[in-house]
């Protein structure tokens, strides 16, 4: 048996040995190195929001194949044998793994809801008042540009896609709202929404609602911010009031 044959047999050892159920002890640490191991590694098949895209949707806190965390790590750990998953311990190392079953289980907890959950009256309410969604956000022509129109948000995206924008903002954001922070050749920052770049040129709309053109030969460094400017809800809203503001939303189906 050769070295590399020697060296697979024990790795496969290693995984069948693990015990049969394992009590969570993760922290928010782990949770966010998680998370940004989901994003490079999961996010191509499972969505960047982890609920769905070629692979299934993870936030709705049962597995096919994993009834525990022990379980959920050897399914992460080994892939899935007939299907496209790849064994994560090929590329990352067991405690990242742990980290990965940290972020995937803090979605079950954060964003299992029921379909009729909240009053989206009362979200509304919060969207408009509390929430101050209204600065940045437009609905039906009212409030801001600063981020996406919200008008027809409730088509196409899920309860918990919803709550994951509102508790994780990080965890999706779309390209077309990535910002860029540049600072020319006297050392001025500009900052803004990065409308438009090329080989020669980048174009930003600025925070006071300006669109500039800066030519790359006179910029000292150009700085893609790929995070959203929005706030997690999490800690400022309790979960019923999540609830409400996730109905709201889903009630804006404008075309």
């Amino acid at each position: 048996m050769t070295k590399r044959h020697w060296l697979l047999a024990l790795l496969s050892l290693a995984i069948l040995v693990l015990p049969t159920h394992v009590e969570s002890r993760a922290t928010a640490t782990d949770v966010s190195v998680g998370a940004d191991l989901f994003r490079s590694s999961c996010a191509g098949c499972h969505g960047r929001n982890a609920t769905g895209a070629r692979g299934p949707d993870l936030t709705r806190g049962t597995f096919r194949h994993a009834g525990d965390d022990a379980a959920l790590f050897r399914v992460i750990a080994n892939g899935i044998p007939g299907s496209p998953m790849p064994g994560a311990l090929a590329f990352h190392s067991e405690p990242a793994v742990w980290q990965l079953v940290a972020y995937i289980r803090s979605l079950n907890r954060t964003l299992t809801a029921p379909e009729d959950a909240g009053d989206p009256a009362a979200g509304k309410q919060l969207f408009e008042q509390r929430g101050r969604c209204l600065t940045c956000h437009l609905v039906d022509g009212r409030g801001a540009c600063l981020g996406p129109d919200l008008s027809g948000i409730g088509r196409g995206r899920t309860r918990s896609s919803l709550r994951l924008s509102l508790v994780q903002p990080n965890a999706e954001v779309d390209p077309a709202w990535w910002r860029v922070r540049l600072v020319d050749r006297a050392g001025r920052v500009y900052q803004g929404r990065r409308m438009d770049e090329d080989t020669y040129a980048v174009r930003v709309l600025d925070e006071s609602g300006h669109l500039r053109t800066f030519q790359r030969a006179a910029t000292r460094s150009i700085e893609r911010i790929e995070t959203s400017t929005m706030p997690g809800y999490q800690s400022e809203l309790t979960p019923s009031e999540l609830d409400d503001l996730v109905a709201y939303l889903t009630t804006l189906t404008r075309p």
